[in-house]
C-alpha cells in the first residue's frame, strides 16, 4: 500500500529512484541518497552522502555523521590555524572563516533538502 503511493508520487514529481522489494532508494541532488524501508506498517527513512559531495569529500557517511566529522575537522583546523599564527606568524583567519562558512552553508542545504523530502514522504503515506 505505502510502496504504491510512494512510487506513484516519485514518478509524478520526476525523482530518480529504484526499488528492490520493500526498499525504495531515491537519489537527491549533490550525491545525497535517501533509502525508504517499508516493513510491517512502519516506514524507516535513512540518508547517506555518497562519495564526492560538498561536506565529506570522497568519504561516504550519513548526514548526522558528517556533522560530527566536520565539527572535529573544524576544531583540528582551528588549532592548526592558531599554531600557525603563534609559531609561524601566518594569519589563516580568513581561510578558517571560509571553511566554517562552507560547512554551515552545505550542512544547511543538505539538512533542509533531507527534511523537506522526508516530510513529503510522510505526507504521501498519510493521505
Amino acid at each position: 500500500m505505502y510502496l504504491e503511493k510512494i512510487t506513484k508520487n516519485l514518478e509524478k514529481f520526476d525523482y530518480n529512484y529504484s526499488t528492490a522489494g520493500d526498499i525504495v532508494t531515491v537519489k537527491l541532488d549533490f550525491s545525497h541518497v535517501v533509502t525508504i524501508e517499508l516493513c510491517q506498517n512502519r516506514i524507516i527513512i535513512k540518508d547517506k552522502l555518497l562519495g564526492w559531495n560538498f561536506l565529506t569529500g570522497a568519504i561516504e557517511m550519513s548526514l548526522k555523521s558528517s556533522f560530527i566529522y566536520n565539527f572535529v575537522g573544524a576544531v583540528v583546523f582551528g588549532f592548526l590555524c592558531l599554531f600557525a599564527s603563534f609559531e609561524l606568524n601566518i594569519e589563516l583567519n580568513s581561510l578558517y572563516l571560509l571553511f566554517i562558512t562552507w560547512v554551515i552553508l552545505f550542512s544547511g542545504f543538505y539538512l533542509a533538502n533531507y527534511h523537506s523530502f522526508r516530510q513529503q514522504i510522510m505526507y504521501w503515506t498519510h493521505q
